[in-house]
């Protein structure tokens, strides 16, 4: 693979197609969680929690157990929905213009990858439910790493 790799020079789709499903659909929601992350802390630092809507500040507290204070901004987005990442985006969207190409289209993609999640592993889930998350899987991949790689250029 090394070797492949050598001589092509990229191998994302090669490495893409060898994860588990499972691996993927994190993947994408931790590259979520790291755009909102590292663009809300730009302007913010980690106190961008001071401006994130309330009900998704007290969900998480909840689920925190009076333990909020213990995490750090990065560690309290792993217990943000994936509907309340693409709200977070929308309600900033100067901070994310640049990564996705519509508020609407997060929406849509955040929600297939949060049913796609969910219903991972059952057997009864539909080919779209799968077909709708492997998409969403796709395209916040080709948002945020075609984002990354014009900052590295």
């Amino acid at each position: 693979m090394e070797k492949v790799q050598e001589l092509v020079g990229e191998t994302s789709l090669l490495e893409y197609e060898e994860k588990s499903a499972e691996q993927r659909i994190a993947d994408a929601e931790e590259l979520t969680r790291d755009i909102i992350h590292e663009r809300l802390r730009v302007n913010n630092g980690d106190e961008y929690w001071d401006i994130l809507p309330s009900g998704v500040v007290s969900f998480v507290e909840e689920q925190l157990d009076g333990r909020f204070d213990e995490y750090d901004a990065r560690e309290r987005l792993e217990f943000v929905e994936l509907a309340d990442c693409a709200d977070i985006i929308n309600i900033h969207w100067s901070e994310f213009d640049d990564v996705f190409p519509d508020g609407d289209a997060v929406e849509y993609h955040l929600k297939n990858l949060e049913v796609y999640r969910d219903s991972f592993g059952d057997d009864d889930m539909d080919r779209y439910t799968r077909l709708d998350g492997d998409l969403a899987i796709q395209w916040i991949n080709s948002c945020i790493e075609s984002t990354v790689e014009e900052a590295e250029a």
